[in-house]
């Protein structure tokens, strides 16, 4: 301590201040008053800690301006306009409905609406505000408005944040950065974090890692050590985890189901009911488990291509119903469809009683076409057991009131399940 204090005694005023500008700004707080008094002078000088964030703002300007030019010729149908997105989120305006409108209500928090995407960045990484519920579902469904390179060229603009002209009274430079902006550069590798561990998820997302790279190794780093390791450990493995992507599950390689008669009555002779409902229920649930959230999103708003795993487990629904079409139409005889008719009703109620909804659904949909209904002969030769266990099938299966039973009997069943 002695060497460095002489050490830097000796050093002209004009030095202390270019290695000021060159170190980190949490060594430079919590190591002012370790050292001499010409050093400590240096630190508390409010023009070189405006200095040193101009610096760092020529920086994450650079890294913005990097990262849009990637973007420029993005199709963003439905998405924020280029006029939107161009406006800068400094200085940050009042909240008004120009820019934000809220849902209020008066038994609980009041929700956000619609905002402008200036206003969904502040309210994500805010500080006194911080709700992770907000942050985990923006992250499920931003897709639907902005695109990752334009959301990370936003969050880059919200880390770079300024240091005001005229500092309010009685506060230094230092002093500021520490209670005002550190807390919200914070925030926003918080969501860079959280974006990487649970978000990722589109192709068009791979490209933004390179750039967070560069963000982590140029900026964070130099600014807090601590939380730039713990970001690089997860680009690192969200890296490795896309290369290469994994595929989706594919049906045609699993989930051949043949519809010969020779087939079926194999099955029928060689299985219970019980199961081929526990066979597939096993084939439904890894299905159902490989759907991630942003499909359900990217389905609700109609975009094609994004999302493969849920496409496989519709087609999966439809051939499953067509199955038990061909099963019942396969026979010619009334006596060997009202065998087949059944054994379908049977298979359905186990699965319901294993909780596989989905699988419930395709063979009552089957039940249910056109080509089985008007099969009057064969419904009259069915055991009074059998058309009451369908009308309860059908009943709890039926989309009155946006399908009441239905989500009524998934909310009290034991999982687990496949809805």
């Amino acid at each position: 301590m002695q060497q460095t204090t002489n050490l830097i005694n000796q050093q002209p005023k004009i030095i202390l201040h270019r290695i000021f500008l060159f170190v980190s700004e949490t060594d430079l707080i919590s190591s002012a008053q370790r050292v001499c008094h010409l050093w400590h002078h240096t630190v508390k000088d409010d023009q070189l800690w405006k200095e040193l964030l101009h610096r760092r703002r020529r920086l994450y300007n650079l890294l913005r301006i990097e990262t849009l030019e990637e973007v420029l010729n993005d199709a963003d149908d439905g998405m924020v306009s280029e006029d939107d997105f161009s406006v800068p989120i400094y200085p940050i305006p009042d909240d008004s409905p120009e820019n934000i409108l809220m849902n209020t209500d008066e038994h609980g928090p009041s929700e956000i609406k619609a905002a402008s995407i200036n206003k969904l960045i502040v309210k994500l990484t805010s500080v006194q505000d911080y709700d992770l519920n907000f942050t985990k579902q923006f992250l499920l469904t931003y897709t639907s408005f902005i695109t990752p390179c334009r959301l990370f060229a936003k969050l880059v603009e919200r880390y770079a944040v300024p240091i005001p002209e005229e500092l309010p009274t009685n506060i230094t430079a230092s002093e500021y950065i520490r209670r005002n902006i550190f807390p919200v550069q914070s925030r926003v590798v918080l969501v860079l974090k959280l974006w990487l561990q649970s978000a990722f998820h589109e192709t068009n997302e791979r490209a933004v890692l390179q750039k967070q790279v560069n963000f982590v190794d140029n900026i964070l780093a130099n600014e807090n050590s601590i939380l730039a390791k713990q970001t690089k450990k997860i680009l690192q493995r969200r890296i490795l985890a896309n290369q290469p992507p994994s595929p989706p599950i594919s049906h045609s390689d699993i989930y051949n189901i043949s519809t010969n008669n020779s087939s079926v009555e194999d099955m029928f002779r060689s299985f219970k009911d019980k199961e081929i409902a526990e066979q597939i229920t096993l084939k439904d649930f890894s299905l159902y488990s490989a759907v991630k959230a942003h499909e359900l999103i990217s389905r609700a708003q109609n975009r094609r291509g994004v999302q493969p795993n849920l496409m496989t487990a519709i087609e999966w629904f439809n051939r499953l119903s067509k199955w038990a079409v061909d099963m019942i139409l396969s026979h010619k005889t009334i006596k060997l469809r009202v065998h087949s008719f059944v054994r379908l009703v049977s298979i359905a109620e186990h699965l319901r009683d294993l909780n596989n909804f989905a699988s419930t659904m395709a063979i009552l949909a089957g039940l249910n076409s056109g080509a089985i209904v008007r099969l009057k002969h064969t419904h009259n030769e069915l055991p009074s057991r059998t058309k009451l266990q369908l009308e309860a099938l059908f009943e709890l299966t039926s989309s009155k009131a946006s399908y009441k039973s239905l989500r009524l009997a998934l909310r009290n069943m034991t999982p687990p399940c496949v809805p």
